[in-house]
C-alpha cells in the first residue's frame, strides 16, 4: 500500500509492504535532485520500521492514521486534477474546532467484530476497502475525533513557532509565513515509534 499527499507525490511516499517492511522514502528522481544540491546524502528511505505485531484489537493493525485539523485547512488556488481515470473520494472537512481522522486499517480472520460492528463502535464511515491475496482486508475509513484536537493543533503551532529552524531540502523559494497557502511538512518517528508526517499551515 502506497500513500502520498497529492501535492508531494513526486517527492516522497509512505509504503506498507506485505513483508512487514514499512517505510517513508524520497522518490528516486527527487532523491537525485537533493543529492545534486548537496542537501541529502543519506539513504532515500529516511524512516523505516517493522509492521507492529500488537497493541491493537485482535485481528486489527492500524497502518496509517491521518489527522485533518480544522485549524490547518486552507482554500487553495490550484485544484488537483486526476489523470488516467483516477478516482477522487471526497471526505468532509471537520466542524470548526474539530479533527477529521482517516485511518488505514488491516483486518484478518481473527477479528471478532463484523464490519458493521467495528465501524459503528468507531462511529466511522467507510471510504473504501480491498481484499488482499493473503486473506487480510485493508480499509480506509474516516471519523471525527474531538479529543485529538488540542494535541494536533498544539503540535502544528509548535512547527509554526519554529519555522525559522526548518531545513530546506530543495531549491524552491523560502516559505512565506504571511501566505495562507504556504505550508511546512515535517516527517519522522514519534515517541510511540509511529511514522509521523506533519503538514502544517505556515500562517
Amino acid at each position: 500500500m502506497y500513500l502520498s499527499p497529492g501535492a508531494k507525490r513526486s517527492e516522497f511516499k509512505i509504503s506498507l509492504h506485505q513483508s512487514g517492511d514499512w517505510r517513508i522514502a524520497f522518490d528516486l528522481k527527487y532523491a537525485g535532485v537533493l543529492k545534486k544540491l548537496g542537501t541529502w546524502s543519506g539513504n532515500r528511505c529516511y524512516e523505516q520500521i517493522r509492521r507492529p505485531t500488537g497493541g491493537h484489537d485482535v485481528g486489527f493493525t492500524r497502518g496509517t492514521r491521518i489527522f485533518f485539523a480544522s485549524s490547518e485547512l486552507r482554500s487553495i488556488a490550484e485544484q488537483w486534477v486526476p489523470t488516467n481515470g483516477e478516482v477522487i473520494q471526497n471526505v468532509p472537512a471537520p466542524p470548526a474546532g474539530d479533527v477529521r481522522v482517516v485511518d488505514l486499517v488491516y483486518t484478518n480472520a481473527q477479528s471478532p467484530l463484523t464490519e458493521v460492528e467495528w465501524l459503528r463502535s468507531w462511529q466511522a464511515q467507510k471510504i473504501a476497502n480491498w481484499r488482499l491475496r493473503n486473506g487480510e482486508t485493508v480499509w480506509l475509513v474516516h471519523f471525527c475525533w474531538s479529543a485529538a484536537t488540542e494535541s494536533v493543533e498544539r503540535e502544528a503551532e509548535w512547527f509554526r513557532m519554529n519555522l525559522h529552524q526548518a531545513r530546506k531540502l530543495d531549491n524552491r523559494a523560502d516559505i512565506n509565513s504571511s501566505s495562507i497557502q504556504s505550508r511546512i511538512m515535517i516527517a519522522g518517528v514519534n515517541k510511540d515509534m509511529w511514522f509521523s508526517v506533519i503538514d502544517a499551515a505556515a500562517s
